[in-house]
């Protein structure tokens, strides 16, 4: 199975599959709302699965040329709804006009990440399939080791030595 994933990379490398570098099923282009050339790059390869991270940053017009199961995960936080009233600020009204570019239909699957928004996601009639926490990329949090030390336990060891031969 042949698997994109489309998201800035500064904010979404860290929720890309497991090892997806060099996996020769798995691509995972730099998106941007500011030139769409990407987009012509998964429309010639040809995923079975695409993931879109941002969803509401992509217009219907391209995304109809994406083949294979398209999913939309939304990531922006949602203002909380009281009394049947959305307490914005400035910024999650801005992120609400966004979202009204949001090409719903287009995606074969829409999933938000926060299941404590659901009453704000069913207030602003939104058709989210599902409440999911973002994938997580572990091999990002475990490093490959260098050897048994490293230059850095030396200079601590060094140092608590010194420390322990003044006292």
């Amino acid at each position: 199975m042949r698997m994109a994933v489309v998201g800035h990379a500064i904010w979404f490398a860290n929720h890309y599959p497991e090892q997806w570098r060099g996996d020769a099923d798995v691509i995972c282009p730099e998106g941007s709302e500011v030139d769409y050339s990407w987009l012509m790059v998964l429309r010639n390869w040809r995923p079975d699965v695409t993931l879109f991270y941002r969803p509401e940053l992509y217009p219907e017009r391209f995304l109809h040329h994406i083949n294979g199961f398209r999913i939309a995960f939304l990531t922006e936080p949602l203002p909380v709804l009281k009394e049947k009233k959305l307490e914005t600020t400035p910024e999650s009204a801005l992120q609400l006009q966004v979202y009204k570019c949001m090409a719903w239909q287009v995606f074969h699957r829409r999933l938000y990440y926060d299941r404590g928004r659901a009453e704000t996601v069913a207030f602003l009639g939104w058709p989210i399939d599902s409440f999911r926490p973002l994938p997580i990329d572990t091999a990002n949090f475990y490093p490959p080791r260098l050897g048994t030390t490293r230059p850095i336990d030396i200079k601590l060891s060094r140092k608590m030595e010194q420390i322990e031969s003044m006292s």
